[in-house]
């Protein structure tokens, strides 16, 4: 896998990060993400991409909006002409989390009463599932895009062991899968 990860990273001119940026045709950018949120961004006025990778700590601190106003301030998109994608990954069904997740959304987002659900055997335990997709699409939204520009495949990483790589079920023996965008 880290030859694969050093070949893009090669590819790229070596720039690495949860978000990319580009408004240079022919020149990929991608995300790794084997339970993240993988988003893709278009604007086909400006004819500029991104490509993020939202786990639950870069969600929590908006990575979303941050790329979107980094893209406004960059390269005058309007994020009302934006199309998103949002690409595999662990849903609610499978994604549990604990106190400390709980409160990290909760401080850092209007939108915890619309994320969480907690079934009663786990409750006992502590723990809560966690939608992560839906709370990308909400700070999409936040962001200006409008509902019908923001495309989610609905599959979960975690569900469907057959096509998907996930962190969460595999543990040591996981892989990953890359999301990427390339302007023409």
């Amino acid at each position: 896998m880290s030859n694969l990860k050093s070949q893009i990273s090669a590819l790229i001119g070596g720039i690495e990060g949860d978000a990319l940026v580009t408004d240079v045709p022919n020149r990929f950018i991608s995300v790794s993400t084997a339970d993240c949120v993988p988003i893709l961004l278009f604007d086909p006025v400006k004819n500029v991409a991104a490509a993020i990778h939202a786990g639950w700590r870069g969600t929590v601190l908006n990575i979303v909006g941050k790329t979107i106003r980094k893209m406004t301030l960059l390269y005058g998109v309007q994020p009302g002409s934006l199309l998103a994608g949002i690409g595999p990954a662990i849903h609610a069904c499978c994604f549990e989390v604990g106190p400390d997740v709980v409160s990290a959304v909760e401080m850092q987002t209007p939108y915890s009463d619309q994320v969480f659900r907690q079934e009663a055997e786990k409750e006992e335990k502590g723990l809560w599932q966690l939608d992560l997709i839906k709370l990308n699409h909400l700070q999409l939204l936040d962001a200006g895009l409008p509902p019908n520009q923001i495309a989610d495949s609905g599959l979960c990483t975690s569900c469907l062991p057959n096509l998907f790589y996930s962190f969460r079920r595999d543990r040591e023996k996981r892989g990953s899968m890359i999301s990427g965008i390339m302007l023409l």
